[in-house]
């Protein structure tokens, strides 16, 4: 009693402090709620026809705050358990803490509550009754107003709620409330639903007491025994031998209160003897109005011989009687085995045949690219005339344009003066050693062929030329002939897309693939230049005796020599 004199007075104190607008004296309730249960407050009357309303538009416009102390602040949600849906704060679990002062805003008027929670213990009620019940569909209900007795005198009304309207709005439902009993004339599965009371009881102030009821709707109880919807009759299931094995029984039951179902797995040896399987579990497996399905599972650690003769027996029972199913193992055939070879076979085939296939579209560049990364042992130099076939471009207008050194004049003068003169190599120049009368063509194949490198001596008028067959016939020798080399030099500025040029096949390749040098002016200077070191390392494995040197000499030519070459190639006159 002292303390609800206290509440009341701290009520009247912040009423005369603090409640005083500009419109007016603001309006102020009392609610008492249960410790330990769920409970909900709207910022509206209690009085209200509607619990509390959801929508979004009413929570943006309302602000609760609470009272600290002497200060009022903003009320800290979710923190506390405390939930704002709507125009209401949500309790999950109300406790001691959650007592005392709140206020609430929605624009046009301002609210104010204050919070009594009454413990569980430690009072003079010792029933303050139950937040739950349980109703059968199709018969009569009966939902009590929970602790009405803790309060004397009894209240003369309890009004009821069902999730957010009012039963006196619900008229079309049968209700009728006698005292603190919401008695309904006929249960729907739609009554399944949180139903609040409330009634008031004066203690200096008028207090809305407030109660939750969780209302459960269950299907009546029918006289029907279990059904084994797995396994079968007579049912049978193929298992590996030395394998483990899992057995599932699958059983439907309708809902009984007070009675848990039973499941379990039997089996019976050929020897007579019979026995539980208990090393298993039990699951849910779906959930209806009125019925469940559960799942019943038995492990085999390894299936035996005495496993494949023996019967497995399903037992389900519920109060109203039991039913059995059986289930043998029959052996499954070892085809995994065969089946990976056959897999493994296949695969296999597939990858070479793949292979095949990138081979033959890719024959060539495969051949050069093992030719050039992969050399082959040089086996001797029987049948070779010649060290190196030099093949190149005659002089262009373009390039005697430009002034610049022509194939042509590398082929016939620095070549020779180096590879011949300096390092003592025997070149073949189809100018200087092509026999008169010959067929040009048949003269290339023989030179090539007795020769065992070969030196090609690029430019942009080299591919657009007829010497481009000296080139394709030495890479097509290259294919037959494993002591032979291709060496590609470019005597001017490679052009910027040369595999875009009509080219044959094989010179695409040759392009794309084997590596080649290039030639400056700078580089006619000395034989120590980084050119003539390149191309030392790309004949040198050709020289017929190791104990010739190579002087770094100077290889430019005289004056004379170049006025007279420059004459002959009609740069000049």
């Amino acid at each position: 009693m002292f303390r609800e004199i206290l509440l009341a007075a701290v009520i009247f104190n912040v009423s005369l402090a603090g409640f005083q607008k500009d419109k007016g004296v603001s309006r102020t309730y009392g609610y008492k709620a249960l410790a330990g249960e769920k409970f909900v407050m709207q910022c509206a009357s209690p009085y209200s026809p509607h619990l509390f309303d959801k929508s979004e538009n009413i929570q943006r416009n309302i602000t609760w705050f609470r009272c600290d102390g002497d200060a009022w602040g903003p009320l800290a949600l979710d923190a506390e358990g405390v939930v704002q849906q709507g125009n209401s704060l949500k309790f999950v679990c109300v406790e001691k803490r959650h007592a005392g002062n709140y206020s609430c805003s929605n624009g046009k008027e301002e609210l104010h509550f204050l919070l009594d929670v009454i413990p569980r213990n430690g009072t003079s009620c010792r029933d303050h009754g139950d937040g739950s019940v349980t109703v059968i569909t199709g018969k009569g209900g009966r939902i009590r107003c929970p602790g009405v007795s803790c309060y004397a005198p009894p209240p003369a009304v309890v009004t009821w709620y069902k999730d957010d309207k009012s039963t006196v709005l619900l008229v079309d439902r049968g209700l009728k409330i006698t005292g603190d009993v919401l008695l309904l004339k006929t249960v729907y599965l739609s009554d399944k639903a949180v139903f609040t009371c409330d009634f008031n009881y004066t203690d200096g102030i008028t207090w809305t007491v407030r109660r939750l009821v969780d209302v459960r709707v269950e299907a009546d109880e029918r006289e029907i025994p279990p059904k084994i919807l797995y396994p079968y009759k007579n049912c049978a299931e193929e298992a590996e031998l030395g394998k483990p094995k899992v057995l599932k029984c699958k059983v439907q039951f309708v809902s009984e209160r007070n009675r848990r179902p039973v499941i379990k797995w039997l089996v019976s040896y050929h020897n007579g003897c019979k026995e539980e399987l208990k090393n298993g579990n039990r699951y849910e497996d779906h959930k209806g109005f009125g019925e469940e399905t559960f799942i019943q599972t038995a492990h085999l650690q390894q299936v035996t011989m005495c496993d494949l003769s023996a019967t497995f027996t399903c037992f389900a029972q519920n109060s109203i009687g039991n039913v059995t199913s059986t289930l043998r193992l029959t052996r499954k055939p070892e085809v995994g085995r065969h089946l990976e070879v056959i897999i493994a076979s296949f695969v296999a085939l597939i990858l070479v045949a793949g292979a095949s296939v990138v081979v033959q579209v890719y024959r060539v560049e495969i051949l050069l690219l093992c030719r050039t990364h992969l050399p082959f042992k040089m086996s001797g130099t029987a049948g070779k005339e010649f060290d190196a076939f030099v093949s190149y471009a005659v002089s262009s207008r373009s390039e005697e344009k430009a002034g610049d050194l022509s194939g042509e004049a590398l082929g016939l003068c620095y070549l020779p003066r180096v590879l011949e003169q300096q390092w003592g190599y025997k070149l073949c120049l189809l100018e200087r050693d092509l026999v008169p009368g010959g067929s040009y063509a048949e003269e290339v194949v023989s030179s090539i062929q007795r020769s065992q490198t070969v030196i090609c001596l690029l430019s942009e008028d080299y591919l657009s030329g007829s010497c481009l067959f000296e080139l394709e016939t030495a890479l097509k020798r290259l294919q037959e002939d494993t002591r032979l080399r291709v060496v590609l030099v470019w005597t001017s500025r490679p052009p910027t897309h040369p595999l875009r040029l009509p080219l044959p096949r094989i010179v695409r390749a040759a392009l794309r693939i084997l590596p080649a040098l290039c030639w400056s002016s700078s580089d006619s200077a000395c034989s120590e230049s980084r050119f003539w070191k390149a191309l030392s390392k790309q004949v040198s494995g050709l020289r017929r005796s190791s104990s010739v040197a190579i002087p770094a000499a100077d290889v430019s030519l005289p004056s004379e020599d170049v006025d007279n070459l420059l004459q002959t190639l009609g740069l000049i006159r």
